[in-house]
């Protein structure tokens, strides 16, 4: 009881993180590390830059922040995702998407025409001609692309496939 009495004084009158000596019981010494995590709630106000700094305005010590290091201002993760885009023509075709992402941009895009139908597979060809300039440099979630060289359904399918691979790449 009068070891707590002298280590409750100490830790408040000295503050925290110090070593205390203390007296026994049996009157011999003994040091005892008063370090204490505390945290003393002010008025609720307190910014934060993302980077774990901050400042706070409290009546007592407050902690600044809630960051927990880097902010993430990017909405989808880096890297190069893959999916089939189908659509229907005279029937079901289907064309590969390829897409790389770096801070939610598009850096590199490629298809893979996989028509079973002859016109089909043209008008796949002539979007793989044509698309890039329209993909390549713009931000994944803007990215939806009209009629791209005459290949209305094949820009459809390409969409659909865009939109998996949003749902893959998203954070």
């Amino acid at each position: 009881m009068i070891l707590s009495a002298i280590l409750t004084l100490a830790f408040v009158a000295t503050g925290c993180g110090v070593t205390t000596p203390a007296t026994n019981s049996d009157n011999s010494t003994s040091t005892v590390s008063t370090n204490v995590n505390t945290t003393t709630k002010g008025n609720g106000l307190g910014n934060g830059n993302g980077n774990g700094n901050g400042n706070g305005n409290g009546n007592g010590m407050m902690n600044g922040g809630n960051g927990n290091g880097m902010m993430n201002r990017f909405s989808y993760k880096d890297g190069t995702y893959s999916a089939n885009g189908e659509y229907f023509a005279e029937d079901k075709e289907v064309i590969g998407v390829s897409l790389t992402v770096q801070n939610d941009i598009i850096t590199d895009a490629s298809v893979t025409p996989q028509a079973r139908d002859k016109t089909s597979k043209g008008y796949q060809l002539m979007f793989v001609d044509n698309f890039k300039s329209q993909v390549i440099g713009k931000k994944i979630a803007d990215l939806k692309l009209g009629k791209v060289s005459g290949a209305s359904l094949t820009t459809q399918g390409f969409n659909n496939a865009v939109s998996i691979i949003k749902s893959q790449a998203t954070l």
